[in-house]
């Protein structure tokens, strides 16, 4: 018996129907929030103190050993943490980059991920195509019952 399955099969890419296929499976299921999120952008509260001194609702910041604060802010439609980490003494440095921790189901599988290779079926226009699809049907229900 042979294990040769041949060059043609190692270097064939997946049929692209597939991934079309698993981004509307992925889209139609999406939770609301998610989508919204995907298509227009998180709702990050801002980094700012409020007159009571305290800092905004959805922002907060721990004191790291070293002198330096994790600031964590939480979308507030679908639960992302943005986190950033100052330099010691709060100072932030501008080439930081923010780390994301994205919200998970009761699996613990991250609801925000689109399958992998699905990127051009799962953007942020086609995102938007799928929550106006959704919002379009209450919006007809709630006008017919006037």
């Amino acid at each position: 018996m042979s294990t040769d399955i041949g060059m043609a099969q190692l270097t064939r890419e997946p049929d692209p129907e597939d991934y079309e296929k698993k981004a509307e499976v992925w889209m139609t299921s999406a939770d609301d929030d998610v989508l919204g999120c995907r298509a227009s952008g998180h709702a990050f509260p801002k980094i700012r103190a409020t007159r009571a001194g305290r800092l905004a609702k959805g922002v907060s910041a721990r004191r790291q050993w070293d002198g330096c604060y994790q600031i964590t802010s939480v979308c507030r439609d679908c639960g992302t943490e943005r986190i950033i980490t100052t330099l010691p003494g709060g100072m932030i440095d501008l080439p930081a980059h923010y780390k994301y921790v994205y919200p998970t189901d009761a699996e613990g599988r991250n609801r925000y991920a689109a399958p992998r290779g699905t990127g051009e079926f799962t953007s942020r226009r086609e995102c938007l195509r799928e929550s106006w699809r959704r919002a379009l049907e209450t919006i007809q229900i709630a006008g017919d019952a006037e």
